[in-house]
């Protein structure tokens, strides 16, 4: 078993950029990015990712900062095209153009880290069950969550809101699908000061179930609070 301070795991993107000073091609992706900045920070790091065989040479830059990259084959990489049409970075028009195969448990097998970090860029690149079995593998669990979870718009899209005191998004006329209390009394008794200890054990008592019943619910306008 080899064992990393950090294990990032998203897909590979070939993203094509275009803007007014022209069009550029990039190597992209968050589980690139995640694993050059936790090296730089002096961890032991590895990254996990899919990738057409044709971009096998993605592994090169990582390999030459130190990070150990475990690349699997997929029939076609994940290709981003980004279109900003102003001079601001914030204003920009993302298309998917292919996604490469999701990555599966059996893709980071003989793997453990303190902490693993899931770097998915488009829904269903990082299934539910890869979580889970990461989750068995660390002691923190992390989640970049573009590929998850991104903004709360008009139409109802999902978002994670943190809210102060003991404040819920019930307040402000939204609805819950599913909250996590931090605030030490929710967790003292048995793990006084252990915030992390406390968050590990809480995603083994979620009801994933109702979690879905509540998001269809949601969508169909039926979820009362």
């Amino acid at each position: 078993m080899n064992r990393y301070d950090f294990v990032t795991v998203g897909n590979y993107t070939k993203d094509t950029i275009v803007s007014a000073a022209g069009t550029r091609h990039v190597d992209g992706g968050g589980y690139n990015y995640a694993a050059h900045a936790a090296r730089l920070l002096g961890l032991s790091v590895a990254a996990v990712t899919r990738r057409a065989a044709a971009d096998a040479h993605i592994a090169e830059p990582l390999t030459a900062a130190g990070i150990d990259v475990f690349a699997f084959d997929s029939p076609g990489s994940t290709l981003m095209r980004l279109e900003y049409p102003t001079a601001n970075v914030d204003e920009r028009v993302l298309s998917v153009k292919g996604v490469a195969d999701p990555i599966g448990p059996e893709h980071f097998d003989g793997l453990e880290a303190h902490t693993f970090l899931v770097t998915a860029s488009i829904r269903g690149e990082v299934a539910l069950a890869t979580v889970k079995a990461m989750k068995a593998r660390c002691q923190r669990l992390a989640l970049d969550v573009q590929g998850f979870v991104r903004v709360v718009t008009p139409e109802g899209r999902l978002a994670i809101e943190a809210k102060p005191n003991q404040d819920t998004p019930l307040m402000d006329g939204k609805r819950v699908l599913m909250g996590n209390d931090v605030w030490e009394h929710a967790y003292y008794l048995n793990y006084q000061n252990r915030r992390a200890d406390y968050l590990k054990a809480w995603w083994n008592v979620v009801n994933w179930r109702k979690v879905g019943e509540r998001y269809a619910a949601a969508k169909a306008g039926k979820l009362a609070i």
